[in-house]
């Protein structure tokens, strides 16, 4: 699941978010004041690592500095990949995650994933409006 950057609108405080990206479209709230995050768009780059311009994956928690040791690496581990948004892998993986989500939520009585995640947002907006009135919301 890739990992997103947020910044806060409200006080521009950075986040990170570890989302699948069809949930981007229902928008990144900060996690400390539930107002909008902006999704800020990270350098790309095309030409492998380099001591300069080490390439960090944090899905895996590794640093490449070099083109053979990253080609070393997923030798060592053929589970892992790197793979496109269009490659047939990456969607069959993505749609499966999809559909744990949504079966996990309607176990918990939500219709889908969606629904359990509109949710949340509007509780804990609820509970940001309490607070500032400074009345209780009870859950």
């Amino acid at each position: 699941m890739p990992t997103y950057t947020g910044r806060c609108e409200a006080h521009g405080e950075r986040t990170y978010f570890l989302t699948m990206q069809a949930y981007l479209e229902q928008g990144l709230m900060c996690d400390k004041c539930g107002q909008r995050a902006e999704t800020v768009i990270q350098a790309v780059r095309t030409i492998g690592p380099s001591e300069d311009h080490p390439l960090v994956i944090e899905q895996i928690g590794r640093t490449f500095t070099s083109k053979s040791q990253m080609d070393k690496y997923f030798k060592e581990h053929p589970e892992r990949a790197i793979v496109a948004t269009d490659d047939s892998s990456f969607i069959k993986h993505r749609d499966l995650a999809h559909e744990k989500a949504d079966n996990l939520a309607q176990r918990l009585g939500y219709r889908d994933h969606a629904d359990r995640k509109n949710e949340a947002r509007t509780r804990k907006a609820d509970q940001k409006r309490c607070k500032n009135e400074g009345a209780k919301i009870q859950v």
